[in-house]
């Protein structure tokens, strides 16, 4: 078989992986294993699915854009298990698929030689509709926002913009369930954030609590600089506003910079608190309610109103 043209590109052939044919060539017989059941959306073992399996590789020239892929692939039998074999090591991503139907991606890290074992679980089809309206009924046009779903064994979160009348809709959800409270970020035209907790399966109707002014978030703590990926506000309700989601959202800013762009910000009424996690990545646990014991998130404060929370 040929080598791959483009020097920054690799193909893992027969266990063999080329690298930047024109300056060298590395053989590597990986051993590593991943193993494992897929099940449907009611927890049966399922036959016949796909388990596809990706992992990047280092590209042979760090300038291209381009990363390489290495894939492999296997499908599982009548009693649902599967088998990877002949897998280098890093992260493999992995997902399970069958008519139509998928699994949340799962990833593993392998080392060296090593065996793992995992479950994949096959989600449901279907979408999430809903219509975000003001207090008084009227539609929330022109709003976007975040479906953040931690029910789930793991998180996930997909994008949203309302219509004219009000309605969005967010097909095939990842991670979402049937019966699964989910919370929404939204973020209205009028510059302020709303963070909602929401049962989709009893109605579609959300109601967005009105603004109840600006809140100025804080720079610095205990003499240290603050990042927004760090910060998440909570109200009373159990509502979560990740900063790090809403500095990243393209075309919405609260406009006055500071804290990853994020200075301050117009917020929805009720009591508020400003906390900060360890991590951005310690954000799934912190939503998850995987907190005890641990330090995960702190308070720094805590209040309501149109000012600083102290």
């Amino acid at each position: 078989m040929d080598a791959p043209s483009d020097p920054a590109r690799a193909a893992l052939v027969d266990d063999v992986l080329f690298e930047s044919p024109k300056k060298r060539v590395t053989v590597r017989l990986p051993a590593s294993s991943i193993a494992g059941l897929v099940v449907d959306a009611e927890d049966h073992p399922l036959q016949g699915a796909v388990v596809d399996a990706t992992r990047t590789l280092e590209a042979a020239n760090p300038s291209s854009p381009s990363r390489p892929q290495a894939f492999k692939s296997a499908r599982t039998g009548e009693d649902g298990r599967f088998e990877l074999r002949g897998l280098s090591e890093g992260e493999w991503r992995l997902v399970a698929s069958k008519e139509g139907e998928r699994s949340d991606e799962s990833k593993v890290q392998l080392a060296l030689n090593e065996s793992r074992e995992v479950r994949l679980a096959l989600r449901e089809n279907r979408e999430v509709r809903g219509q975000l309206v003001q207090p008084g009924g009227s539609p929330l046009a022109g709003a976007h926002g975040y479906l953040i779903d931690a029910s789930a064994n793991r998180m996930s979160i997909d994008r949203f913009s309302t219509d004219s009348d009000g309605y969005f809709q967010v097909e095939q959800p990842v991670g979402q369930r049937k019966g699964a409270l989910v919370r929404l970020v939204v973020l209205s035209p009028d510059q302020f954030a709303a963070a909602v907790l929401w049962d989709p399966n009893e109605s579609e109707i959300v109601e967005v609590p009105p603004s109840a002014g600006l809140l100025s978030l804080p720079t610095t703590f205990e003499g240290r600089p603050l990042a927004a990926d760090n910060l998440v506000l909570r109200n009373d309700a159990g509502g979560v506003l990740p900063m790090g989601l809403i500095a990243a959202l393209e075309g919405w800013s609260s406009g006055l910079g500071g804290v990853g762009g994020v200075g301050s910000i117009g917020i929805s009424q009720g009591l508020w608190s400003i906390l900060e996690i360890d991590e951005p990545r310690e954000l799934e646990a912190f939503l998850h309610g995987q907190v005890q014991g641990r330090e995960v998130a702190r308070v720094l404060a805590t209040g309501s109103g149109v000012r600083y929370l102290d």
